[in-house]
């Protein structure tokens, strides 16, 4: 009876303590962006992984990092309709993923891994942007001149 009672007990926190991995942490900062804007149509959800999200240091080293949300800023301004939202990830990215993509949750834009596309790229999760790449971008800026696109 007391095996069995352990089983049951080391199944449970084993369970909770996945549940708490897998759960995104809050970002109070890019909360509060959201909120203070409500005339969007569209949203663009991006998860540029943890070591590249918006106000961290990678392995805490330098200063955070504030560039992909100047590049945010710079695109909501361009087109008032739409708003950007970072999506912070759990620790365990992979099963994170899957879970979101397999129910279509999953933010619009991700940072992945390569080896996890080929196992998944039979799924239809991803979408091939080499002719976005290919295309010109209006958003590159020239060098040198600053009232350029």
């Amino acid at each position: 009876m007391i095996l069995k009672i352990l089983r049951w007990t080391s199944l449970s926190i084993i369970l909770a303590g996945s549940t708490w991995l897998l759960w995104p942490p809050p970002d109070t900062e890019l909360e509060t962006e959201r909120r203070e804007r409500e005339d969007v149509t569209h949203v663009i959800r991006i998860s540029p992984g943890l070591s590249y999200m918006p106000g961290t240091s990678p392995y805490g080293i330098g200063a955070q990092l504030q560039g992909i949300r100047n590049v945010a800023r710079e695109f909501e301004a361009i087109r008032p309709d739409t708003q950007i939202e970072f999506v912070n990830v759990p620790v365990a990215v992979r099963e994170y993923l899957v879970t979101q993509l397999s129910s279509g949750q999953a933010p619009d834009i991700i940072n992945v891994n390569v080896e996890d596309v080929w196992v998944d790229i039979h799924k239809g999760w991803y979408v091939p942007l080499d002719g976005w790449l290919e295309a010109p971008n209006v958003f590159i800026r020239e060098q040198g001149d600053p009232t350029a696109p």
